[in-house]
């Protein structure tokens, strides 16, 4: 019986030989090459995935006996299971936290893997168009089971276990690699890849993990990518934003969650009695994406657009808030305005751990305050809630805000609710204030607080 199996796939062909040696050679427009080093390089890359690459797309065997069929399918379900494996847990470590608000399409773990492959395999990325990949989608999303749940027409990661995985394939990669240590050198592979010239660019695979509100850029190189031929200049000295004006004068915001990020090193020094602070980009990326979205049933908030993230880098594209922050303003209203919407949070559910009073805007169309920042905001707690008024009037003292004002804030807060007022009692704890006590006007601002209380709220 014929020991051999060929296999058309996107504009050429393999044909597959059943045989113990490590062979691939090409005669005309067809690569031969033996199943056991095109089961190596589905499991280790031996060849570069040069050729099991080509499994990942639907193949047509020909000319092929029901046996070896079904060891080359085999060898195919083993590539792409390594595939979603690595290709998700790549994609968890970029967007990191942020992964839990994406719904990923089945079809990412070949796209992308597609795409990291276009150069070599450029007949590959050509065939890689929606009808060829849509009948891949429902395997894919069978080969994900254990790693990801299944939700909707998507994918919702599982990260303990992707990692958990991960970690065994990874095992599983060296013990085979070292068993090979001893055997001769693989022969020299007289195939480059396919014959498409030039190279056809894969969909942009990070469209596939979807947000619920922006779209994922994938890695963060520069943050300004996100708004290519913008005029953008960056905010103040403690600012991590940028105010970019696109080419048709459109306003937005670029927020670069690694800029300035030392700052919060000794914020969450000082904070550590009451709130743990997030200090990596991606979490606070993905803490301001999550929260500020939450928040909008309480305060208006500005919406994304488009986000990026990678192991050390986070950034946003945001709507712009056109107004004039709190921290900025002389108005008694506004900070009674700010008093009685941090207490609205707090009632809410929620606490910010960093309530500036510079991240409330008031829109210069009128109308509520905006939250602007929610990188730090956590559920609720007594404890989390006395800290953020802490924070919030020291924030303003320390910012030059006169203490008349800061004081009208704590006034507003105190009396939006009975709990906000049982709150504010427990905020004048001396214990709370301890590690602003390098602080000057931090002590004016706790004064402020005790003598908005005694003034009978």
């Amino acid at each position: 019986m014929k020991n051999t199996c060929l296999l058309e796939v996107a504009g050429y062909k393999i044909e597959v030989v059943d045989t113990k040696l490590w062979q691939a050679s090409t005669r005309g427009d067809v690569l031969h090459v033996s199943l056991p080093l095109l089961r190596l390089d589905a499991v280790v890359s031996l060849a570069g995935e040069r050729l099991a690459a080509a499994l990942l797309l639907p193949y047509k065997p020909a000319e092929c006996p029901p046996s070896l069929r079904a060891k080359v399918e085999e060898v195919a379900t083993t590539y792409r299971r390594r595939v979603v494996v690595e290709q998700l847990y790549d994609l968890l470590v970029r967007m990191g936290p942020l992964v839990s608000e994406a719904l990923i399409d089945p079809l990412y773990p070949p796209a992308s893997r597609l795409w990291l492959l276009r150069v070599v395999h450029s007949c590959l990325a050509e065939a890689a168009g929606p009808q060829a990949l849509n009948n891949l989608r429902h395997e894919y999303a069978s080969l994900a089971a254990g790693v990801a749940r299944p939700e909707g027409s998507g994918l919702r990661l599982d990260p303990p276990t992707l990692r958990t995985e991960f970690r065994a394939l990874g095992a599983r990669i060296r013990s085979t690699l070292a068993s090979l240590h001893a055997r001769a050198p693989m022969p020299r592979l007289p195939w480059e890849g396919g014959s498409c010239w030039p190279p056809e660019e894969v969909t942009d695979p990070w469209s596939l993990a979807r947000l619920p509100e922006g779209r994922y850029r994938g890695p963060c190189r520069d943050p300004l990518e996100l708004v290519p031929g913008a005029d953008c200049r960056a905010g103040g000295k403690l600012s991590s934003s940028y105010l970019c004006t696109l080419p048709s004068g459109e306003k937005v915001v670029v927020k670069d969650y690694m800029r300035m990020a030392a700052k919060w090193i000794p914020a969450a020094a000082a904070s550590s009695i009451a709130v743990r602070y997030r200090l990596g980009p991606r979490s606070r990326l993905a803490a301001d994406y999550k929260y500020l979205r939450l928040l909008r049933g309480v305060l208006p908030t500005p919406r994304f657009q488009a986000v990026c993230s990678d192991v050390a880098r986070a950034a946003a594209l945001r709507e712009y808030v056109d107004g004039t922050p709190v921290l900025d303003s002389s108005d008694p209203r506004l900070w009674r305005e700010a008093g009685h919407a941090l207490a609205e949070i707090h009632e809410a559910g929620y606490a910010l751990g960093d309530p500036n009073p510079g991240n409330f805007i008031s829109p210069r169309r009128g109308g509520r305050l905006w939250l602007i920042d929610a990188e730090q905001a956590r559920p609720y707690t007594d404890r989390r809630g006395a800290w953020d008024l802490v924070v919030a009037l020291a924030y303003a003292a320390v910012f030059g805000a006169p203490l008349e004002l800061v004081e009208e804030m704590a006034m507003a807060y105190a009396s939006h609710s009975p709990k906000a007022a049982r709150l504010a009692e427990k905020a004048l704890s001396p214990a709370l204030w301890l590690p602003l006590q390098a602080v000057p006007q931090a002590a004016r601002a706790r004064k402020a607080l005790r003598r908005a209380l005694e003034r009978g709220v």
